[in-house]
């Protein structure tokens, strides 16, 4: 849900440089206007995605190209100063994480897609191979256009980095096209995100760990009561206001069901060795994969520090783990499951 929100102020953002229109107004209309979207099923939120990703990712590799004309090859910058020193890395790499956010909603589809076992594992593996490529294109592209120092300054007088120069290189053109690009870019997350908060509440009811009443489906097959509470909390998140609070729970959040999901592939490797897999994780020593091992050890220190220096997070946490063990508890009594 946080998640969603902050990109929902994305969304604004960008989209009150074409409109003169409250941030909050905008966030909560596409949020709503996005919702209605999903409630007419899996059919409507695909034609939206392939044109969505069809725009911007034709609008990226095309500015990429002509960053890369303009500048040509001999001006990337490959070193920066850290003055912030292993700090600041890895603060950023906290926030970075927030970019790779989204790619784990195609598990949570997974009843929906055909060939699951063929076509999910290739699916979440290609769309993160092609989504860093273009990550690292861009990323070299605009220090290609841009100093160290340039870089910086438009960091902090809260300007984007590849917006100023895609307005150096092409003037009002660039940043209309940028400014289009990330509107229906930042949209499409959103419907994505609605999309797997809605599925995860459904699989949820599946399970009896949330009331049976959020099965309810569409006639498109959409679980339309699940969409509707998905919704409902990203409302008053949008009246908070700090975004990079919400990005920095988001990706807290992200960090401890990371740690989870690689240690539950080690527990089942070990548990159940025998146990016929559609996709096998590669690197193994004594039957533990070491991808995960690393990737859960790689999450938990992120995760320390972010705690570590944001502690309000942590009780925040704790917060909700208990709302949680009281609302299932609470079900329990009721449904006797």
């Amino acid at each position: 849900m946080a998640a969603c929100t902050t990109i929902a102020f994305g969304f604004a953002q960008y989209f009150s440089g074409f409109l003169p229109v409250s941030p909050q107004l905008a966030a909560v209309s596409v949020v709503l206007l996005l919702g209605f979207v999903n409630y007419f099923g899996m059919r409507a939120v695909y034609l939206f995605n392939d044109f969505a990703i069809f725009l911007k990712v034709g609008g990226l590799i095309a500015l990429v190209v002509l960053f890369f004309a303009a500048a040509g090859f001999g001006g990337f910058h490959f070193a920066f100063d850290s003055p912030k020193g292993t700090a600041g890395i890895v603060s950023a790499s906290v926030l970075l994480f927030f970019a790779y956010m989204g790619f784990q909603v195609l598990a949570n589809v997974a009843e929906e897609v055909k060939d699951v076992r063929r076509n999910l594992p290739r699916a979440i593996l290609i769309s993160i191979g092609m989504t860093a490529l273009i990550y690292i294109l861009i990323a070299f592209a605009f220090t290609s256009v841009l100093s160290y120092e340039k870089i910086v300054g438009t960091v902090e007088s809260g300007k984007g980095a590849l917006a100023v120069a895609a307005g150096e290189i092409g003037g009002p053109a660039f940043l209309l096209a940028l400014g289009i690009i990330a509107i229906f870019s930042t949209a499409d997350t959103i419907m994505i995100c609605l999309m797997g908060g809605s599925r995860i509440i459904y699989g949820m009811a599946e399970d009896k760990a949330l009331p049976r009443q959020l099965l309810h489906t569409t006639s498109s097959g959409a679980p339309g009561l699940a969409i509707l509470v998905t919704i409902i909390p990203i409302i008053p998140l949008i009246f908070m206001g700090d975004i990079s609070l919400l990005a920095r729970v988001s990706v807290s959040g992200m960090f401890i069901l990371f740690i989870f999901d690689n240690l539950s592939v080690i527990a089942l490797r070990l548990k159940q060795p025998g146990l016929a897999r559609p996709f096998r994780i590669p690197f193994s020593i004594a039957n533990v994969p070491m991808l995960p091992l690393i990737a859960a050890l790689a999450t938990v220190g992120l995760l320390a520090y972010e705690l570590y220096y944001h502690p309000l997070m942590l009780e925040g946490f704790v917060g909700l783990a208990l709302v949680g063990l009281v609302l299932n508890e609470a079900e329990y009594r009721l449904t006797g499951d």
